[in-house]
């Protein structure tokens, strides 16, 4: 195995694994710790910590390299994936491994491809395809500065209805606002994805690394949400410390179910 190679698949095993536990513990405090004030943001957090697990899941299975010749793009399946076949990364958009494998070694004749899992798209003047690829390329920075924008009037918003407010409602719009956005601008790896994607679609240069860097950048999304969320959110940032031997259970029969806001919550009330 190259020097490459090792390192990449290192690094999508640690960040799959990683995912897989972050987003497990979040689906856990998210079902079972949640107070009630915040159970409609929990059934959105759950959504999310389901979908990432399983993102999680699939990349360790594929590990994909990415690989941009001519107009074609070449899938190498380097996770388990390729103890099953190229079958289990087709679909309706891909090329057969025979011709993927000819344009391949056409385009680049010094990889080693023997026994590689592969499969690609052959051209990515597919309507369909060049959709995806427009959609994955150009909204990126137009998304994020209305994220910044609406963000700022929310905060005007909430700075406005101070008075009416009640301080623990208020902090945890506070807390749920400051989640919300680190969560939606998370997704900025995309860039990484989409720049050294078109590095070597526009063949202005091509590397190894350029090549699994692209499908490694995404796994980044999937494993950084889950922790937005427990380290925003007081009540599972509490119980997770709780849990992991980092802060002391204590009663407080004081204390109410709203210690979401409060610095001082108890492990026991995280769990109202």
């Amino acid at each position: 195995m190259d020097v490459t190679k090792a390192v990449f698949t290192t690094l999508h095993t640690i960040l799959a694994f990683g995912g897989c536990f972050f987003n497990l513990l979040l689906i856990y405090v998210a079902l079972f710790h949640s107070p009630s004030k915040i159970k409609t943001y929990s059934t959105l957090i759950l959504n999310f910590a389901v979908t990432d697990l399983l993102t999680c899941l699939v990349d360790y299975f594929v590990q994909l390299r990415m690989i941009p010749t001519g107009w074609s793009v070449i899938y190498i399946g380097n996770g388990a994936c390729q103890y099953f076949g190229h079958a289990v990364l087709c679909s309706t958009l891909q090329a057969p491994r025979e011709k993927m494998e000819k344009i391949l070694r056409q385009g680049f004749p010094q990889y080693d491809i023997q026994n590689a899992v592969i499969t690609g798209i052959e051209s990515v003047w597919n309507f369909t395809v060049l959709l995806i690829i427009m959609i994955g390329m150009f909204p990126v920075g137009i998304i994020y500065g209305i994220i910044l924008i609406l963000r700022k009037k929310i905060i005007n918003k909430l700075n406005f209805d101070y008075v009416s407010s009640r301080s623990e409602t208020r902090s945890m719009q506070q807390q749920f606002l400051k989640a919300l956005t680190y969560q939606a601008c998370i997704p900025m790896f995309n860039m990484i994805v989409v720049t050294s994607y078109a590095i070597g679609q526009l063949e202005i240069y091509n590397h190894p690394a350029l090549e699994y860097t692209t499908a490694a950048a995404m796994v980044f999304i999937p494993v950084l949400t889950p922790l937005a969320s427990i380290y925003f959110v007081h009540a599972y940032r509490e119980k997770v410390m709780c849990m992991l031997g980092l802060k002391s259970p204590q009663v407080n029969p004081s204390q109410s179910s709203v210690a979401i806001v409060s610095s001082s919550s108890s492990c026991r009330d995280n769990e109202h």
